[in-house]
């Protein structure tokens, strides 16, 4: 029976393993993805910060009743995002999109304004001697 027969075993696992590697590569860029819409996101409420707080609460409203079901766009999430885009410039953006966002938000909270751990995500080559935790912007 050609279920029982090795090299048709060896076909499936080998089709096994490329839709699992396909599926992580989709999960990945989906995340890189979402990860830099947030970073875009966060620049625009930083050009409009002069609206004040109330216009990040309208906003999580309307986004929410624009996409309903969404989820990750309270007030404190959009919060999030503007201190984000603050932290990190554009250059710097494409090596913090393929960390996942939670990650990103505990950088956030464990370090003070203006200084994020740059070495990760940056190739060490970039780091030009500097400490982990100097300012992002000095980059």
């Amino acid at each position: 029976m050609l279920m029982n027969n090795e090299e048709y075993k060896d076909a499936f696992n080998h089709i096994v393993l490329i839709v699992n590697r396909a599926r992580a590569n989709a999960v990945q860029k989906a995340s890189s993805e979402m990860v830099r819409m947030y970073w875009l996101i966060g620049n625009e409420i930083v050009a409009r910060s002069q609206w004040g707080n109330k216009f990040i609460d309208t906003l999580s409203q309307d986004i929410r009743s624009a996409f309903p079901g969404i989820k990750g766009f309270s007030v404190r999430s959009l919060k999030y995002m503007a201190k984000f885009a603050r932290e990190v410039d554009s250059e710097l953006c494409n090596g913090y999109c393929t960390i996942p966002w939670g990650h990103i938000v505990k950088l956030l909270d464990k370090t003070e304004p203006g200084a994020v751990a740059n070495g990760i995500g940056m190739p060490l080559s970039k780091m030009d001697g500097r400490k982990p935790f100097s300012t992002i912007r000095s980059i």
